[in-house]
């Protein structure tokens, strides 16, 4: 598999995106979509995977997943 590296030294374009860390807010509304059910019903459950993950969404899908 090649790297980031590898790929920015052939002819392939390479874009970097940026992302800035979720919202309590843009959680809350991710879990209650995801669960079917109203936001104020996911708070509790948004409140603990915003305190275990600080917001960073790579490891809140991952925890999300496990």
């Amino acid at each position: 598999m090649l790297t980031l590296a590898d790929i920015g030294k052939t002819a392939a374009t390479v874009q970097t995106i940026t992302l800035a860390p979720l919202s309590q807010t843009d959680i809350n509304y991710l879990i209650a979509d995801t669960l079917s059910c109203t936001p104020d019903r996911a708070r509790p459950l948004t409140e603990l995977l915003y305190q275990k993950t600080q917001s960073v969404s790579l490891v809140l899908t991952c925890r999300w997943l496990d």
